[in-house]
């Protein structure tokens, strides 16, 4: 089955970052209609989605609280981290706080001896808000105009400051108020310097020295890097995460048959689901244990699987935004024949999937930055706490070894930990288990080896659940010229510029010059709506930051604008044309 995981390893802390790249179900085609955007969801749905925890786990409450800026000039929390793009929640029921969108305070011994704990959820870095003609529009599912990056840096240093530096007496003071003592502050130095002991040296391995800016992250490179590398305590395993990519939108995403950029999780039921965000979970959560099939004694898992079910079946409501200014129907028809006679439609349209209300999802190499896609098969350096454990495979078992790439190990802690915890406390897991068993079809006349894997009728929970843990994350698009990336169904399109999967190109119309005539430097993280090119606006950054675009004849680094030659080729009129059709997706 596989060897035995040392409790002192199975207890290591695991630290503060989160990227959901949460599924949602939306109804394919092109909207005639215009005007304002509907209500995603009711003012509670909304706030479920905002204030849910998925079992992320940060830093203590009451430290980050008391955290100044690293220079001291003012408290790091004083402005509900506005400065970073995270969007206000007024204080509530469901926020006692007044935490940010995305943000709460957790509550269990999972974690910090069971002090309340800062938490994220999927909404902090999917939740959009810009500024049409003057007034706020808010879109839920949207990529966030965030500086996680910035976030996650200074939040490094303001910690460093207290640690290594003259400041911890009045950070004691302010988290221990009246029960101050010296004995006391004692205690709590010892804490917070073993917590910062893994946080900043994680950190500081694994942030590259460049931004990645706002609006993007490297997200398969920290989770990577965190379960390979600081949860197996083999620091040799974590690299630069360097290959940003953009949040991606949510409102189509349970309807692919693939998702993650380069296409790596498998996807169209809720376990699939299940097993997609409890990835990403990984990347924040504490005291996470890594298994094998029979060596659970002892969890301590701060995974809320419960809210993750929950959560996936709440966004599984929510539509692609309609663009809410007035569209030239006339320029519209003539851009709807240039999307069918470009072929745009071939890549970007819905075509029926596996499963009953998916969608293909075509992996095609366009000539786009390969960072991403070749970093994902990074194999790793060292594996030895889980040499031998078991990875789920389509085809039988495959065992960890010092060859396996980080994407095994991934698909090892995150198959294996749904298994067991379908043993110990079924919850959430087994509820995604019985919503696919009451609604799944295979529509193919011939099953495929993927559909022929999967029982619907008289199998046990534990059996389906395996079923779906096989190849949930692989490593795709080796047989492609190039590095392959998803070409998504572009409903909503104009809600989520910048463009290309590592969000490079400003707008839409940029999109369609030629990769020499794309903006090679521009301002990111305006607010601001750009109605004219579809985008947003480039001159000005509330971040301060300007994106710098890699040369095309030079080694891509993750911030190449260059590919995806589609429709570049076209007169201005019809590029013109073709996006007043787009905006209306």
């Amino acid at each position: 089955m596989g060897q035995s995981i040392g409790s002192e390893w199975a207890r290591r802390a695991l630290i503060s970052f989160v990227v959901a790249v949460a599924a949602i179900p939306l109804i394919p085609g092109p909207r005639a209609d215009t005007g304002s955007n509907p209500p995603s969801w009711s003012p509670q749905e909304q706030q479920a989605f905002y204030t849910a925890d998925q079992g992320s786990r940060i830093i203590p409450i009451l430290w980050f609280l008391a955290l100044n800026k690293a220079d001291g000039s003012a408290l790091f929390a004083a402005d509900g981290l506005a400065r970073y793009g995270y969007l206000a929640n007024p204080k509530s029921a469901v926020n006692p706080w007044g935490l940010p969108v995305g943000f709460m305070v957790a509550n269990d011994i999972a974690a910090y001896g069971g002090r309340p704990t800062l938490a994220m959820n999927c909404a902090a870095c999917h939740t959009r808000e810009i500024t049409i003609e003057g007034r706020p529009v808010r879109i839920d599912g949207g990529p966030a105009i965030a500086d996680f990056y910035g976030f996650l840096s200074d939040l490094d240093a303001a910690a460093e400051a207290v640690v290594g530096g003259g400041a911890f007496d009045d950070f004691a003071h302010r988290v221990l108020g009246a029960k101050y003592s010296a004995a006391a502050a004692v205690a709590l130095q010892v804490e917070v310097e073993a917590w910062y002991a893994e946080y900043g040296s994680f950190m500081k391995a694994a942030l590259p020295d460049r931004s990645w800016g706002p609006i993007r992250l490297d997200a398969f490179g920290m989770i990577f890097n965190r379960v390979s590398g600081l949860d197996l305590g083999l620091p040799q395993n974590i690299r630069n995460a360097d290959a940003p990519v953009r949040y991606p939108f949510l409102w189509n995403a349970s309807r692919q048959d693939k998702t993650q950029w380069n296409g790596a999780a498998e996807n169209g039921l809720y376990t699939m689901a299940m097993g997609r965000n409890l990835g990403e979970v990984f990347k924040p959560m504490r005291n996470v244990l890594l298994p094998d099939f029979v060596n659970f004694a002892g969890r301590n898992n701060s995974a809320n699987f419960h809210n993750l079910q929950q959560l996936e079946t709440l966004i599984a409501k929510l539509p692609a935004p309609r663009y809410p200014l007035p569209i030239d129907p006339a320029l519209a028809t003539r851009g709807k024949a240039l999307f069918v006679s470009e072929q745009c439609m071939n890549c970007h349209w819905p075509v029926p999937g596996r499963f009953k209300n998916t969608w293909k999802t075509p992996l095609t190499p366009e000539d786009t930055d390969s960072r991403m896609f070749v970093n994902a098969q990074t194999k790793i350096k060292a594996i030895a706490p889980l040499e031998g454990v078991t990875v789920p495979q389509l085809f039988g078992p495959k065992p960890l070894t010092p060859n396996s790439g980080q994407i095994d190990v991934l698909g090892t802690s995150v198959g294996n930990t749904l298994l067991e915890q379908l043993t110990l406390d079924p919850d959430g897991v087994l509820e995604a288990i019985l919503a696919d068993l009451r609604t799944l079809t295979i529509p193919q006349a011939k099953p495929t080896p993927r559909t022929a894997a999967i029982p619907t009728a008289g199998v046990t929970p534990q059996a389906f659940l395996q079923s779906q843990m096989r190849d949930l994350y692989r490593q795709v698009g080796l047989d492609q010229t190039g590095a392959a990336y998803e070409a998504r169904v572009l409903n909503g399109i104009w809600a989520v510029a910048p463009y290309l999967h590592n969000g490079s190109v400003p707008n839409l119309w940029a999109l369609l010059q030629k990769p020499a005539d794309r903006p090679k430097k521009f301002m990111l993280g305006s607010k601001e709506f750009d109605p004219k090119n579809v985008g947003l606006d480039t001159t000005t950054s509330p971040f301060n930051f300007t994106y710098l675009a890699t040369p095309c004849d030079m080694i891509n680094d993750g911030n190449s604008n260059c590919g995806h030659y589609w429709g570049t080729n076209l007169s201005d009129d019809d590029k013109w044309a073709l996006i007043e059709y787009m905006k209306q997706l």
